[in-house]
């Protein structure tokens, strides 16, 4: 039994993946910075381990004895890593290479890391795109992800470190919380609950590939569990959806009416991204299975379910 770390298990992805890990029947130990395990967690079996990701002392007593690490800390978002690009570099790209070379020395077999597919091709040529299409990166956020991705190759090089580069589109799902600036199906729901207008940045002719949660895991224990000599796979839907078209099936499902408001949008935003997941189909056979209908109302019954005046 192989036995894997999450970092950053108590998070959306995280979660979902350290609980997904334990059914395959992996043993899975969750390192995050908060004082206990969350409590929606499901699995019993999943231990854990508070500490901080940038202090080398706390890594290293949490490597011991690890086969697996699934590199799911993100220190910035993409919105302070536009404001604040050097402690995206200190935090996230050092923080890393740090977890590097204590992987190293800790005798990890392979360490598992969660790149931007929405981000890291720029504004691309033709969609869908392709793992072998030039990363163009502009946002501080997509730089700092193809940076740790070329020393994932450069440790696996020169250290023998095997790597596994999943690069997700956009991910929404139960545990994705609404009150941030990422996430913008959970962020719309919430907001129509509440009555309020959402706010579209641009024009509303933005397309993303939405990916939902459960198939996105699905996706990563598959390809763990396969080890192909490939080490770098896109993870998406495939489909591409405008951000007009998304609040249409979200009307639709929840059966109200969506008045949403405009802004303008930065100067980082993308016009188009929808992820060819050939590749990954290729190698285990996995498919998305969760529609968007039916995964946004998944994901408002979630949110209706939240307790406390935030809800």
């Amino acid at each position: 039994m192989k036995r894997c770390l999450v970092l950053g298990g108590n998070g959306f992805i995280g979660s979902h993946l350290a609980e997904a890990l334990v059914v395959s029947g992996f043993e899975v130990t969750i390192f995050d910075n908060r004082e206990q395990k969350r409590p929606d967690i499901r699995e019993d079996s999943i231990g854990y381990l508070q500490g901080d990701f940038l202090n080398e002392n706390d890594l290293a007593r949490a490597l011991d004895g690890t086969d697996y690490v699934f590199h799911f800390i993100s220190t910035t978002l993409p919105g302070p890593s536009l404001e604040s690009p050097v402690y995206d570099i200190e935090s996230n790209v050092i923080g890393t290479v740090r977890l590097l070379q204590q992987c190293c020395k800790a005798g990890v077999e392979k360490i598992i890391f969660p790149s931007s597919g929405g981000t890291v091709y720029g504004e691309p040529d033709t969609i869908p795109v392709r793992e072998t299409d030039p990363v163009r990166p502009v946002h501080p956020y997509a730089i700092s992800k193809v940076t740790i991705e070329m020393y994932l190759r450069s440790f696996y090089e020169l250290h023998g470190l095997d790597y596994l580069i999943l690069r997700y589109a956009n991910p929404y799902g139960e545990r994705q919380m609404p009150f941030g600036n990422q996430g913008v199906i959970p962020i719309f729901l919430h907001a129509i609950m509440k009555g309020r207008s959402p706010v579209i940045y641009g024009d509303g002719s933005m397309v993303r590939d939405y990916i939902y949660i459960s198939d996105l895991v699905d996706a990563t224990i598959a390809i763990v569990k396969k080890g192909p000599h490939e080490r770098l796979f896109n993870v998406g839907s495939g489909r591409g959806t405008s951000v007009h078209d998304l609040l249409g099936t979200m009307a639709e499902v929840l059966g109200v009416e969506v008045n949403p408001l405009y802004a303008d949008p930065p100067g980082t935003y993308l016009s188009r991204i929808v992820l060819d997941i050939t590749r990954m189909q290729h190698y285990t056979g996995w498919k998305p299975r969760v529609s968007l209908a039916e995964g946004i109302g998944r994901t408002y019954r979630w949110l209706e379910s939240l307790p406390g005046p935030s809800h």
